[in-house]
């Protein structure tokens, strides 16, 4: 995801298919970074942006990382196996001159140890360029070992 321009990510869910309730614990932000995993790549910037919002008082501003890989998560522990039941992450993300690989939202998993399982892998579609806040979804199935 590098390239030039910058994003904000608000509203961020993820849900079980039959399920409407979501599993993070801060999806706006509001409690700033907590319980986010942030790499901000080379020269690449995270921060809680109290100016522009979707929802809530604060978003993530992003700026683009000139190399490197550059992602934020927040993850959740199902405490069970969660292998073959299918999930739904979703943000709305708004963008401001995207150039490169553009901005989108990807599956991945983990086994109860925090091992990554990389298998069933998916991502939503990009966008980039400047555009108004556009909800991205992405839908996975997890893999036999995955908890997390």
């Amino acid at each position: 995801m590098n390239g030039q321009g910058t994003y904000w990510i608000d509203a961020v869910a993820i849900t079980e298919t039959q399920k409407t309730a979501s599993h993070l614990a801060n999806p706006s932000f509001e409690e700033g970074l907590a319980d986010w995993s942030i790499n901000n790549g080379t020269n690449g910037a995270a921060v809680v942006d109290t100016t522009t919002v979707f929802n809530g008082k604060h978003s993530l501003k992003v700026t683009r990382a000139s190399s490197g890989d550059q992602f934020q998560f927040e993850g959740f522990d199902y405490n069970t196996y969660i292998g073959g039941r299918t999930f739904t992450i979703s943000a709305f993300i708004k963008t401001l001159g995207i150039t490169g690989q553009g901005v989108h939202l990807r599956t991945y998993w983990q086994d109860a140890n925090g091992s990554w399982i990389w298998e069933n892998i998916v991502h939503s579609s990009l966008i980039d360029g400047t555009k108004d806040w556009t909800k991205l979804t992405v839908t996975s199935t997890a893999p036999a070992a995955a908890q997390k």
